[in-house]
């Protein structure tokens, strides 16, 4: 079987390890193993928390430590992993096929923009604001 990659990462299932671009080299746990082997199985999509606690039943780990589990494995994976490994409610987990932006506030609406378009909406915004004062005065 081939290594998956997994953001900066390689994850080689045989071996349990997770063998960093720059170098680092983790061996993971048998329920660390099986959980990043269910989750690139269903990469893009959301796996549901009973079928990750089934994975960890299978090699014997505790599946009520789900959530410990998924936090280590988390923070193994570097300081990156929020982009790559999202908890989605109470449904369950998944992960991304790449590194995905965490979404910011108005990053939205003015991405496509460009700095001239920005600075004329700032100028407008500011006129408006002028008249309106004009005007209560």
């Amino acid at each position: 079987m081939q290594p998956m990659q997994i953001g900066e990462a390689h994850f080689t299932a045989s071996t349990l390890t997770l063998e960093f671009t720059d170098g680092r080299r983790h061996t993971l746990t048998q329920a660390q193993g099986a959980l990043l082997l269910m989750l690139g199985a269903e990469r893009g999509r959301v796996v549901s928390r009973s079928s990750l606690r089934g994975a960890l039943k299978q090699v014997g780990a505790n599946e009520r430590k789900l959530e410990r589990e998924m936090r280590s494995l988390g923070m193994l994976m570097g300081p990156d992993w929020r982009y790559l490994l999202e908890e989605v409610g109470s449904e369950g987990y998944l992960l991304h096929s790449g590194m995905r932006p965490i979404a910011r506030l108005f990053s939205r609406p003015v991405r496509g923009l460009s700095w001239l378009h920005c600075f004329a909406l700032a100028c407008l915004g500011m006129l408006a604001v002028l008249l309106v004062l004009l005007i209560w005065s």
